[in-house]
């Protein structure tokens, strides 16, 4: 398994899969490891890092619905966050103390909610 394309634009997303990317890829992952050259390519896939406009992640309650906890926006730091921010969740869902201040990560910093 090697990489992943990096995309700065943060309007409109391709999920399609392109020579261009997949060269990227390929490119780097033979870099750090040459031997790939002779390996067999068996599946590509797509998949988005989404972040916010402030590159904070949104982590909390749904204001209006208690029971409805989300987390998103980790961007390209998914892998290392991801683990961290779902044990908070897990801790929210089962109404411990989490470790970080969640006003810091509220969803409405990121979208206006209307119930």
């Amino acid at each position: 398994m090697v990489g992943a394309t990096h995309e700065n634009d943060v309007v409109g997303y391709d999920t399609a899969v392109t020579v261009g990317g997949m060269q990227e890829i390929l490119n780097k992952g033979l870099q750090t490891a040459s031997g790939l050259a002779d390996c067999s390519l068996n599946e590509i896939r797509v998949g988005f890092r989404p972040f916010t406009a402030d590159f904070l992640p949104v982590l909390g309650r749904v204001q209006g619905w208690n029971k409805l906890i989300v987390a998103n926006g980790l961007g390209s730091s998914g892998l290392t966050m991801g683990p961290f921010l779902g044990e908070q969740l897990a801790k929210l869902a089962m109404d411990q103390q989490v470790d970080i201040p969640l006003e810091d990560y509220a969803l409405e910093h990121t979208i206006s909610l209307e119930l």
